[in-house]
């Protein structure tokens, strides 16, 4: 069912927006995007769709709850060919709202086997925010102290960035610029994440 679905989808892409290919041409002669974007891997936050990129404008790296770990391989070898061989001069990370990894960073109680360790990488920015924002007990105020820690999150994601030598040496050449984003759902609006 489910392939028959992404099937009939391409097919929609094909005719709607594909057509007659000249949109893409330039695609099949490389790549050249202006910015990284670390993101979450929410399927109802497409980086893409939200920044009304084309193919080939930005380079994307999706994980749960855009998390950047210290140390992390895969996305030291995406910051390393986005920033020395294709030439991106802004790197972001795009929180969102209603982020089920950072809701499960502040009570998560699952017995998943891959989850807790993953979500770990936010547990810094709880603790920040319950240090002077205690978690409220009213219902209201929980979403927005939820969109706080959302928030939060990406505060701590740009400083584990920093620990990554290809992302020190480009800031330190002034090569490139990192920004943290906040992508609103309920407005689709994207801003700003200040440090």
């Amino acid at each position: 069912m489910s392939v028959e679905r992404l099937l009939e989808g391409n097919a929609r892409f094909v005719s709607e927006v594909f057509q007659d290919g000249s949109k893409f041409a330039d695609c099949l002669k490389g790549q050249s995007p202006h910015t990284l974007v670390i993101a979450c891997a929410d399927s109802r936050v497409p980086p893409e769709l939200i920044f009304g990129a084309k193919p080939g404008e930005i380079f994307v790296h999706r994980n749960i709850g855009n998390m950047v770990p210290p140390g992390d391989w895969n996305l030291a070898t995406v910051m390393e060919y986005a920033v020395c061989h294709l030439g991106v001069t802004t790197v972001a990370v795009l929180g969102h709202g209603r982020c089920g990894a950072i809701k499960a960073v502040a009570s998560y109680h699952g017995h998943d086997a891959y989850i807790p360790g993953w979500i770990y990488h936010g547990h810094q920015a709880y603790v920040s925010l319950v240090e002077r924002m205690p978690y409220p007990d009213d219902a209201t105020a929980q979403v927005e102290w939820l969109c706080e820690l959302e928030k939060e999150n990406v505060r701590f994601q740009l400083k584990h960035l920093r620990t990554y030598p290809v992302i020190t040496t480009a800031l330190a050449a002034n090569k490139i610029s990192v920004v943290g984003l906040y992508y609103d759902m309920a407005t689709g609006i994207v801003s700003k994440v200040e440090e």
